[in-house]
């Protein structure tokens, strides 16, 4: 029974012994050691991602505690311009 692997570009089932994916054309990658030595600038580039998002994130965060205290102060003085 073959081994059936994914793309690496699309993600579609194809057959391990294709050169090339049959949906999108992209080479495969056949040698596992060229992979492994893929895998690690990848995997770094991706913590660097999540990183950076996580600090997008909680910048955002803050933004958005400043705008909701803000917010409050400012339905704090309608209250009391309306109540006068």
């Amino acid at each position: 029974m073959r081994e059936i692997t994914t793309c690496r570009s699309c993600a579609r089932y194809i057959a391990p012994d294709f050169s090339y994916c049959p949906y999108c054309g992209t080479g495969r990658v056949r040698s596992y050691e060229f992979r492994r030595l893929l895998d690690t600038p990848f995997a770094r580039m991706e913590q660097e991602v999540q990183e950076y998002s996580l600090l997008r994130l909680e910048r955002i965060e803050r933004q958005l505690e400043v705008l909701d205290g803000d917010l409050q102060h400012l339905m704090e003085h309608l209250l009391e311009r309306n109540s006068l």
